[in-house]
């Protein structure tokens, strides 16, 4: 794990940018995707899910971002009365969707269905393992985060997407951008962020701080790819 930290007018700014391994866990994977144990389908997808796992080991890399920022305005009581946000940035640069096509394309579908299906997990395992960090990290600080907020969650507006990658590349440079339908590039990437509040500040926070609990069941976007729908522990 690389991490970095940069001065800025005398005062330490957290700035990390670091790699992380992707994880793999078979048992959620396949409770996730409703594959059962026992079934030919079962059978199916663990003949190849050795030759899909070593795919990801050797191309998969996924870089992950993030920065303290001045507050932006999105429009969300919580986020804008904070004293800082904490953008977060996770991405793998290798094309997973072209070869889930590819292998798709060629006739083995369901080889393609779960390459793409793994991926998507091991990007949201090293999101969940740096939020660790984040928390870790502002636990000691006197400041506590609300809970994760993303464009297009429901809550706040899609086109926001822009202004938060902006912020985030103005403190660390991140190789994404986003196209004319505003979603982010590379394809397999996330964006969300946090607000920072001292933790003696009265009203209500919606955030959990109990790292056990999933803020997947507070977002509204019940169609995002990331949702975690058992409230799992990673």
């Amino acid at each position: 794990m690389n991490i970095r930290n940069f001065m800025r007018n005398k005062k330490v700014i957290m700035v990390n940018l670091f790699n992380l391994v992707p994880k793999i866990n078979k048992q959620r994977i396949f409770k996730k995707l409703h594959i059962a144990e026992g079934t030919e389908t079962y059978k199916n997808a663990s003949s190849f899910f050795d030759e899909i796992c070593k795919i990801i080991a050797e191309k998969m890399k996924i870089t992950a971002a993030f920065a303290e920022t001045d507050v932006l305005n999105l429009g969300v009581s919580e986020l804008d009365n904070c004293k800082k946000h904490v953008i977060c940035f996770v991405s793998s640069n290798y094309n997973i969707s072209e070869t889930s096509n590819n292998m798709m394309s060629s006739g083995m579908y369901m080889k393609g269905y779960l390459l793409h299906e793994i991926a998507e997990d091991a990007l949201f395992c090293a999101s969940n393992e740096m939020n660790k960090i984040i928390r870790s990290n502002e636990g000691t600080s006197g400041y506590k985060l609300t809970r994760r907020y993303a464009a297009g969650d429901g809550i706040i507006d899609f086109n926001k997407q822009q202004e938060i990658l902006d912020a985030l590349k103005k403190e660390v440079a991140v190789d994404a951008c986003l196209n004319e339908s505003q979603a982010l590039i590379p394809e397999m990437s996330i964006l969300y962020l946090f607000g920072l509040i001292k933790k003696n500040m009265s009203g209500s926070i919606s955030g959990n701080e109990d790292e056990k609990c999933s803020e997947c069941s507070l977002c509204q976007n019940i169609n995002c790819s990331y949702r975690e729908e058992n409230n799992e522990k990673i």
